[in-house]
């Protein structure tokens, strides 16, 4: 995308966005609006629980782990949210 003009960009169809520009908070909510019916009376709980720790979680990585590829918020973010998913599966059958 770097050398592409944006009449290229346009004709494939892209749409590019910074991750600073669209923030964490946008996969969260996505991935809590494709969780099963089973587990709406639970969306508000489980975005409580993101919204209050994600950030400190981020500022904790960047501070204690050193890593040769610095991991971004919207990273970190999607990879909780599969961990949490598989966790969730481990404990109910969600069909």
């Amino acid at each position: 995308l770097a050398v592409a003009s944006p009449a290229t960009v346009s004709r494939c169809g892209m749409v590019f966005l910074e991750q600073v520009d669209i923030g964490w908070k946008v996969s969260l909510y996505s991935w809590l609006d494709s969780l099963p019916e089973r587990l709406a009376d639970n969306k508000d709980q489980m975005r409580t629980l993101f919204e209050s720790n994600v950030d400190a979680l981020y500022e904790m990585v960047q501070r204690k782990i050193k890593a040769p590829v610095p991991p971004t918020l919207n990273w970190l973010t999607t990879n909780l949210l599969h961990l949490f998913w598989a966790l969730l599966q481990l404990e109910l059958p969600l069909d």
